[in-house]
């Protein structure tokens, strides 16, 4: 059994590293998926990637889109093929 992280983040270098790093302590791969950061939240989302294969740097979005719950559904979509039965798929925010 596997913990399965799905992060949507947009703008938010200021508390990512944070956010990555605390997941770290329970996730097993956290998949992170930018919607049109402006700052440098997604540089820090790829050395982060770098560093640690379990951080999975999914796609920037260009130009932005408005954050919606469908999109957890489209990262799911993408990840699913790497889920055994018995993992636990986890939505995650950066200020949680």
């Amino acid at each position: 059994m596997q913990f399965h992280g799905l992060l949507l983040t947009r703008d938010d270098s200021d508390i990512v590293d944070e956010c990555i790093a605390h997941a770290l302590t329970w996730c097993d791969a956290l998949y992170i998926y930018d919607t049109g950061s402006g700052d440098d939240t997604w540089r820090r989302v790829c050395e982060w990637g770098k560093r640690d294969s379990r951080i999975v740097p999914l796609h920037k979005c260009e130009p932005p889109v408005v954050m919606r719950s469908s999109l957890r559904g489209y990262i799911f979509n993408q990840i699913r093929h790497l889920l055994k039965h018995g993992d636990w798929v986890v939505q995650q925010d950066v200020d949680e």
